[in-house]
């Protein structure tokens, strides 16, 4: 995977991102396919960084945090072993991952739930 992938699963419930995807590249990409996701609040800083850390930001208040989205996470230790963090592998890691992330290894790419864009009828504007 390169590290600003963007890959909408086949069910439109999940994408796949690179460990170096941008907030407004994937909400941009995702908005014209039809979706969103939670992201952080600013379109230059990493689509994960914040959800390392739990992550407030654009659609908090309707889909929680954006740790509180994340499926599967691709992390190589400090030790340079590659494991994948899910529900059903390395499951406690996860939850550490989704708070405290940034402290335990390189996340080289992720998946999380996406949701289906809904009536254009609100307004984020970021002054920064």
């Amino acid at each position: 995977m390169y590290p600003r992938l963007i890959e909408i699963e086949p069910d439109g419930k999940s994408a796949w991102f690179g460990g170096g995807a941008y907030d407004g590249e994937v909400s941009r990409y995702l908005w014209a396919r039809g979706y969103v996701a939670t992201t952080g609040a600013c379109d230059c800083v990493g689509m994960l960084s914040p959800g390392l850390g739990r992550g407030f930001g654009r659609h908090g208040g309707i889909y929680g945090l954006i740790s509180d989205n994340l499926l599967q996470l691709n992390v190589v230790l400090g030790n340079g072993e590659a494991v994948i963090v899910n529900s059903t592998n390395h499951s406690d890691f996860l939850w550490g991952m989704k708070g405290a992330g940034h402290n335990f290894g390189i996340v080289t790419s992720f998946q999380m739930r996406i949701f289906p864009r809904g009536p254009d009828t609100w307004h984020y504007h970021n002054y920064v």
